[in-house]
């Protein structure tokens, strides 16, 4: 789920949201609020890059590098 625009800033986030675990393994249907403290909403910012770079096990710089994308 996008963290930008800021809720502060007066957006709110589309209601449904599929929240998977760190691992890719499991997953929670969240509350239909778009702004679920239990699922992404527990995070201020997701500043880490590398969670970015690999989602549901497609690695997005192995793919772009060999252009698979």
């Amino acid at each position: 789920m996008p963290h930008l625009p800021f809720e502060d800033w007066g957006f709110h986030h589309e209601p449904l949201e599929i929240f998977y675990n760190e691992r890719n393994t499991e997953y929670d249907t969240c509350n239909g609020s778009g702004e679920d403290p239990s699922c992404s909403d527990q995070y201020a910012l997701d500043a880490n890059v590398l969670d970015h770079l690999d989602y549901l096990d497609f690695d997005f710089t192995a793919n772009y590098i060999l252009c698979k994308l």
